[in-house]
This record gives C-alpha cells, sequence and structure tokens, in this order.
C-alpha cells in the first residue's frame, strides 16, 4: 500500500512539489525572511500545475501506450487529471490574487516565462531543442528564490546571485541525470532532450561540469574563505546535494532498477529540511 501510494506521488509530481516548498523555505531562511503560507501555497499549486501541463501534453502526443509509467498513467486518465487540473489551476488563481502585488507582478512574469517555455517548444524544430532541461532548471529555481526575493529589504548582492546560480546548476545536473537513465525511453515516445540530441558522452562532461562548478566554489567557501553561519550551511548542504547527484550518475545498476535515481535524484532537494528543523 505504502509502495503505491509512494509511486502516485512521483507519477503526480508531489515529489518535485514538495521539494521546491522545502527548497523555498531554506532560501527564506538563508536570506532571514519569513515566507507566508499563502506563498508557498502558490508555489506548491504552480509547480504541480507546470509539470502536470508537460505530462498531459506529452501523453496528448504520444499516439501509442507510452513506455514511461508517469506518461502512460496520464494517458490511460486523461480526462480525470486534466478536470483536477483545472480545480487546481482555480484554486490557483484564487491564492494568487491574495498575494501581495510585488509578489503577484514576479509571479505573473514568471508565469510569463513558463509560456514563453511552451510556446518554444511548439515553434523550434525538434532537432533543434537543447535547452529544455536548461529553461526547466532556470524556471524551477526562479519560482524557489521569487517569493523570498520578495520579501528581502536589503540590496541583492553579488552572494546572492551566486547561491541562485549554483540551486540552478544543481537541478540542471539532476535534469540531466534524469534524461540519461531515460534516453531510451525518450527514443521510444519520440521526446526530445540533451542527451538524445548531443549524446551520452558529451551529457556526462555536461553533468561533470556542473557539478564541479557547483562543488568547488562550494568547497571553497567551506574551507578557504570567511563565510556566515548560514552561508557556510548553505554550501554544506549543496556539496552534499552535488555529490550525491554525481554518485547517481556513477553507478546505475544499482538506480536504474525500480527508478531509484528518481527516487533519490529527488530527494536531494529534500535535505535542507535536516536544517529546517533542527
Amino acid at each position: 500500500m505504502l509502495q503505491r501510494l509512494l509511486t502516485l506521488a512521483r507519477i503526480f509530481s508531489l515529489d518535485v512539489v514538495l521539494g521546491a516548498c522545502v527548497g523555498n523555505l531554506f532560501m527564506a531562511y538563508y536570506l532571514r525572511v519569513e515566507v507566508p503560507l499563502s506563498h508557498l501555497l502558490a508555489l506548491a499549486l504552480t509547480v504541480w500545475l507546470i509539470y502536470t501541463a508537460d505530462h498531459l501534453a506529452d501523453a496528448y502526443q504520444i499516439k501509442h501506450p507510452a513506455h514511461s509509467l508517469r506518461h502512460l498513467y496520464h494517458q490511460h486518465h486523461f480526462r480525470t487529471v486534466g478536470m483536477v487540473f483545472l480545480v487546481v489551476m482555480l484554486i490557483g488563481c484564487a491564492v494568487v490574487f491574495n498575494l501581495s502585488q510585488r509578489v503577484m507582478v514576479w509571479g505573473l512574469l514568471l508565469l510569463g516565462l513558463v509560456g514563453c517555455y511552451f510556446l518554444l517548444i511548439k515553434l523550434i524544430p525538434e532537432n533543434n531543442y537543447y535547452y529544455k532541461e536548461f529553461m526547466i532548471a532556470f524556471l524551477y529555481s526562479t519560482g524557489i528564490f521569487l517569493s523570498p526575493l520578495s520579501l528581502y529589504q536589503d540590496a541583492f548582492s553579488g552572494e546572492i546571485l551566486f547561491v541562485f546560480g549554483q540551486y540552478t546548476l544543481i537541478a540542471l545536473t539532476n535534469l540531466l541525470i534524469f534524461a540519461l537513465y531515460e534516453v531510451d525511453l525518450d527514443k521510444k515516445d519520440g521526446h526530445q532532450s540533451f542527451v538524445k540530441l548531443a549524446g551520452q558522452a558529451q551529457t556526462r562532461r555536461l553533468i561533470y561540469a556542473c557539478s564541479w562548478l557547483t562543488g568547488l566554489p562550494a568547497l571553497a567557501g567551506l574551507v578557504l574563505l570567511p563565510v556566515t553561519q548560514r552561508l557556510f550551511t548553505v554550501q554544506l548542504l549543496f556539496l552534499i546535494m552535488t555529490v550525491t547527484l554525481v554518485i547517481i550518475m556513477l553507478f546505475p545498476a544499482f538506480f536504474q532498477p525500480k527508478e531509484r535515481y528518481r527516487i533519490v535524484g529527488d530527494g536531494v532537494f529534500l535535505l535542507p529540511l535536516f536544517v529546517l528543523l533542527s
């Protein structure tokens, strides 16, 4: 029973939603601001709507039974999930209109970027479709940072941009590893990804590059540079998250069965809970 519930949670991207909320609270901790429950609810609903819209669109385009469990479920229950999607969208609109004006403006800007992403999917030829994982990583990180930054009273600093860049690289590493594991499924279902177009060797090189760009500065910050307690905590967690993702890539024999790569890969975004609950 528990295994089935966990599988359904992954199918409906609830693990991603939870990870986004934890990341949002962690960035609020780093910036020393308090995120209202309405902001957190708006983020959770928005992330779920974006991921579900993407899954429904993919399920609709696949003309045969999908090879991935996530898309197959959305195919079989397309109308039911679609109705739930509409209800959640209405709830999301009601929540958004109760947010502060500043958060609402930033949120609408983010939704505009998401709309551009879906539009580009339609307009750009598939053989030039390199940007998917990059766009998703950027939009995901932007959504997580949006409400804490809207509440931040001090001037933006290079440090904040640096942390945002690190988080985006971790999200990109996560997505590229998933694409690496699912390249055969993507080929069967006609989905494009960076690994499918650039090749597995090039994707691995990019994953290593992202990991070095995230991990080395984090390690340097921990060992060499004078940092605040909160920045130290952020860098330590980023280092652990990065190392965990690299381990997932290096041991496919263990992580491929039962989609362990997804369980652990999405689980790294829950690691800040240890800080938030301490």
